[in-house]
C-alpha cells in the first residue's frame, strides 16, 4: 500500500505533463507518453507505470525511456529556437 493521502482519483491523459508556470517554456514545448497519470484530491499528480510481464531491468527501462524523451524535447526546442545553450 502506497499510503497516499487521497478519497479521490481522477485518470488524466497519459500524455499530458505538469509544467509549472514560472518555466521559460510552455507546455506545448515538452510532453511525456506515461500508462496511467492520476490526480489525487489534493492536486498531486501520480505516474502510474503498468507491466504486462515482470522485468529484471525496469528502471534500467525507465532511465532510457525518459532520457530519450528528454533529449526529444530539447530537439524541438533546439529546431525552433536555435542553440539551447
Amino acid at each position: 500500500m502506497l499510503d497516499l493521502p487521497a478519497k479521490n482519483v481522477t485518470i488524466l491523459e497519459g500524455s499530458d505533463i505538469h509544467v509549472l508556470l514560472s518555466m521559460p517554456y510552455s507546455v506545448q514545448d515538452f510532453y511525456t507518453s506515461i500508462d496511467v497519470l492520476a490526480e489525487l484530491d489534493n492536486g498531486t499528480q501520480v505516474i502510474i507505470e503498468i507491466q504486462v510481464h515482470h522485468q529484471n531491468f525496469f528502471i534500467n527501462h525507465l532511465w532510457a525511456y525518459l532520457c530519450s524523451q528528454v533529449n526529444q524535447n530539447l530537439e524541438k526546442i533546439r529546431q525552433r529556437e536555435g542553440d539551447t545553450h
